[in-house]
């Protein structure tokens, strides 16, 4: 048995069996850097496209009820657009750089001050920017938006999840959520609640890539996380979430 201990900002027990999130990262061809302006206009139209994306996203969180996730969609929409973030990108296209490299150079500079702040509220932020940002090269670079693929309901772990990767997951596949980082204020541990998925973060180098395919229970509440529970203690977190499902049930 092999207890790992975290943070837990999404209560309830989830059991099932463990599978790595893995992104499926396309390197993106070569291209000749055109003018300044024109790779500035690059830009300008995939900011564009992102913020549609995002609006479609806030909606259709506002149409389905769940008020929490369309703020968490509207704000980085808002992000997207912040006059300060495409000051950072303009002047790195202005030295020399192409868009997508003025993207992610400017996704990793505020990211690392985010999380140099003392504030959590803003160290949470750190997030976000990569979020957004991942959006826009993803745009640049011709990828689409689309739905990720888990073969089986199983409990995601991931060394970071970013909302929106949590948004396009499907719901009935995701049993619970184990993730390296994160942050009790970051949007993905609050779309985790919204969602009602038992999740813990905060584990760092704890989880290792062999658990993949284990048996894990996760206790969202005291933010543990147990792989190949013995009999005794699988015993005591079933009994738990056999209060659980009675809750719901008073619940519904």
């Amino acid at each position: 048995m092999i207890s790992i201990h975290g943070k837990g900002v999404s209560k309830g027990i989830a059991v099932g069996p463990l599978y790595y999130f893995r992104r499926s990262e396309k390197k993106k061809a070569p291209r000749r850097i055109v003018s300044p302006e024109e790779e500035w206009e690059l830009f300008r139209k995939a900011q564009e496209q992102a913020i549609g994306e995002l609006g479609e996203l806030t909606e259709n969180a506002r149409k389905e009820g769940r008020k929490e996730v369309a703020a968490l969609f509207e704000a980085h929409r808002l992000m997207t657009k912040d006059p300060d973030y495409e000051k950072a990108i303009r002047g790195r296209i202005r030295d020399g750089l192409d868009a997508e490299t003025a993207v992610a150079d400017t996704a990793r500079e505020l990211s690392e001050k985010f999380a140099a702040m003392e504030n959590a509220y803003f160290q949470a932020r750190a997030a976000d920017v990569r979020d957004i940002s991942s959006r826009i090269v993803r745009i640049l670079s011709g990828g689409e938006q689309g739905s990720m693929n888990i073969p089986a309901p199983a409990i995601l772990s991931a060394d970071e999840l970013a909302p929106s990767e949590l948004a396009l997951l499907d719901r009935s596949k995701i049993l619970g959520i184990v993730t390296g980082g994160g942050s009790g204020l970051g949007h993905t541990a609050i779309l985790a609640r919204n969602m009602g998925i038992p999740a813990v973060i905060g584990v760092g180098e704890q989880m290792k890539p062999e658990y993949e395919g284990c048996e894990a229970v996760i206790d969202g509440s005291a933010g543990e996380v147990t792989v190949e529970a013995d009999e005794r203690t699988r015993k005591v977190l079933m009994e738990k979430l056999e209060e659980q499902k009675k809750t719901w049930e008073i619940t519904i």
